[in-house]
């Protein structure tokens, strides 16, 4: 009888943690020493310190994960090694890559803030912070210049120059330039790709396969039309990020294990950001959280990324535009 009853309990618990959801559990939040003029991205490290894109400043800032200074990688300028316009990072094994807008290079650093590489970039271009590192060179959100349009695309680390692979074209361009951003993550050779005005999360599990809709919900981003004055909205940073913010949008995307986590952000007295777990064979993986935040102006209020394990790390900003702090929040799926 006592056996039977050890076997009842046991099989009951094997069930209840069947059952049980993934869940968001907060680790820690932290700030990051500093103002900040224009984030446009950031990418995590090894040891969960942050390495953030400030464009206006012109600078690519490091900060362990007590959200200290560790180093600036900025070196100002329109000459070899230097920076102009920084709007993406991406974290390497042997320190971080930059996207340089204004002087269409893709730049690499050693951790301690050695230039080692400046390629000038001719076939393609990076949307604001879409670089992520993948297995044997990056994974890039942009525009190609040369070729068939590609917004989602590969490059090597032999020749990060030249475009390799596309994986996914934006259709809609008018609503793609409007709203200025995408998003890509990135977990082995498994990507992930969106954008700020559709829900609807894009994938590829082989470096030369095309995407393919890994969740669709557009029903959760309202399909607004696009104004008569759209050109001039993106000529503006006020009446841009007005426009913006004014939205619900997805914010980002984190790649975790066997999936990605969709962030999106909704206007209130506070903004709301929601994260949601989706996993690789389409379903949506049970874990998802809600929370608010100010609502700050003039400048993007979240980015997100994963560490393709178990993490996500959310960069949150506070106040309005020129100055403005920002925070890394830590979640961890149980």
């Amino acid at each position: 009888m006592r056996f039977i009853i050890l076997l009842v309990g046991a099989l009951f618990s094997a069930a209840n943690a069947v059952a049980a959801e993934p869940s968001f559990v907060l680790l820690r939040e932290v700030a990051l020493s500093g103002k900040f003029q224009n984030v446009l991205g950031f990418d995590v490290t090894p040891d969960g310190g942050v390495v953030v894109v400030d464009r206006d400043a012109p600078a690519i800032v490091a900060f362990d994960k007590a959200g200290r200074l560790v180093r600036s990688y900025s070196h100002p300028g329109a000459r070899h090694c230097e920076i102009t316009t920084p709007e993406a990072v991406a974290v390497t094994p042997r320190g971080i890559a930059v996207w340089d807008q204004k002087r269409h290079h893709l730049m690499r650093f050693t951790a301690e803030g050695v230039c080692v590489a400046d390629d000038v970039v001719l076939d393609y271009e990076i949307d604001r912070g879409a670089l992520a590192r993948v297995t044997g060179g990056f994974l890039a959100g942009g525009d190609t210049l040369t070729g068939p349009p590609c917004a989602l695309f590969f490059v090597g680390d032999g020749s990060p120059a030249q475009l390799k692979s596309c994986f996914h074209t934006v259709a809609d361009q008018a609503r793609w330039l409007l709203y200025g951003r995408s998003y890509v993550a990135s977990r082995a050779d498994t990507v992930y790709f969106a954008v700020p005005y559709d829900s609807t999360v894009w994938t590829s599990n082989g470096l030369g396969r095309r995407a393919f809709p890994l969740r669709s919900s557009s029903g959760r981003i309202p399909q607004e039309a696009i104004p008569a004055d759209e050109r001039q909205i993106r000529s503006s940073r006020t009446r841009y990020y007005d426009f913006y913010e004014s939205r619900r949008v997805v914010e980002g995307l984190a790649a975790v294990d066997r999936g990605v986590v969709l962030v999106t952000g909704s206007p209130d007295s506070r903004r709301q950001v929601t994260m949601t777990l989706f996993r690789d064979d389409g379903s949506e993986g049970g874990a998802t959280t809600t929370f608010s935040i100010d609502d700050p102006r003039g400048v993007y209020a979240v980015h997100a990324r994963g560490d393709g394990r178990k993490r996500v790390y959310l960069l949150l900003a506070h106040g309005n535009f020129p100055s403005v702090r920002y925070s890394v929040r830590v979640y961890e799926i149980r």
